[in-house]
C-alpha cells in the first residue's frame, strides 16, 4: 500500500493512463475494427495493377522532387516521427514519407474549415477521394493545384501512387476511412460530448489516427509467421490509444 501513497510523476500516470486504454482497446475487439481489418487484408479490395500516371498542371516535377516533398513535409511537422525513419531502409521511408504527407493534406483540408464555406471543404475532402480511386485503381487523371487548399498536392499524390505500385498489398480502405474522420471534423465542432458513448468516440479515433496503423502495416511489414489480420488489430489499438490521449 505505499505505493498508493507515494506522489506519482505525472509522466508515470500518463504513462500508465495510455497503457491501460491500449489494453482496453485491444481487448474490446469493436466491430468497426474488425470490419476495418478484413476489408485492409481483402483480396477484393483494390489493388493496383499498373502505376498510376498523375499529371500536373504545371511542369511535371520527377518522382524524386515529389519523394523529396514528402520528405520536407514529414520533417516540419512531425520531427520525432521523421527521426524515426531516418534509421529505415530507403524505400520504407521514402513510402512512410508519402503516407505522411497525404495525411497532413487531409489535415491542411479541414483545418482551413474555418475560413472556408463547407461546402469548399467537402469538395475539397471528395476530390481527394476520387484522386484516391483513381491511384488505387492505377487511372490516369489530372491534379490542378487550385482543387485543394493543399498546394503540394499534385507531388503528394504522385508520391503516394508510385508507393501503391511498389507495395501492392496496400489496401484503399482505411484511405477512405480517414476521409470520413475528417468529414465528420467538418460536420460539426469535435467535442466529447458529441459522441454517442465511447463506441463513437473509438470509432472517430478509429477513422483519423488507428487507420494509420493499417496503411503502415504493408510497408513495415510483420514479423515472420505474423499475418496481417494479427499485426493489425494492435497497430489499430497504438493508433486509436494515442489520439484518445
Amino acid at each position: 500500500m505505499l505505493e498508493v501513497l507515494l506522489p506519482l510523476p505525472q509522466s508515470c500516470i500518463a504513462e500508465h493512463t495510455r497503457r491501460s486504454k491500449l489494453q482496453l482497446l485491444s481487448s474490446r475487439r469493436h466491430h468497426f475494427v474488425q470490419r476495418a481489418i478484413r476489408e485492409a487484408s481483402s483480396k477484393a479490395s483494390y489493388k493496383t495493377k499498373h502505376r498510376s500516371r498523375i499529371s500536373c498542371s504545371s511542369a511535371s516535377p520527377s518522382i524524386e522532387d515529389c519523394y523529396a516533398r514528402c520528405r520536407e513535409i514529414t520533417a516540419e511537422y512531425a520531427k520525432s516521427f521523421y527521426f524515426a525513419t531516418l534509421f529505415q531502409p530507403q524505400e520504407e521511408a521514402r513510402a512512410i514519407h508519402a503516407l505522411y504527407a497525404w495525411c497532413r493534406t487531409l489535415d491542411e483540408v479541414v483545418d482551413a474549415a474555418a475560413d472556408e464555406a463547407p461546402e469548399n471543404v467537402q469538395a475539397q475532402l471528395q476530390f481527394q477521394r476520387e484522386s484516391l480511386e483513381a491511384i488505387f485503381s492505377g487511372v490516369e487523371i489530372g491534379v490542378a493545384e487550385t482543387a485543394t487548399s493543399c498546394p503540394d498536392v499534385c507531388l503528394i499524390n504522385r508520391a503516394l501512387a508510385d508507393t501503391v505500385t511498389r507495395i501492392p498489398d496496400m489496401s484503399i480502405s482505411p484511405f477512405l476511412d480517414m476521409i470520413k474522420g475528417m468529414e465528420s471534423d467538418t460536420d460539426r465542432p469535435v467535442r466529447y460530448e458529441a459522441f454517442q458513448g465511447v463506441g463513437g468516440l473509438e470509432e472517430y479515433a478509429y477513422r483519423v489516427a488507428g487507420t494509420v496503423g493499417l496503411m503502415t502495416i504493408p510497408v513495415l511489414g510483420t514479423e515472420e509467421g505474423v499475418a496481417f489480420e494479427e499485426a493489425a488489430e494492435p497497430g489499430v489499438a497504438l493508433g486509436i490509444a494515442l489520439q484518445l490521449t
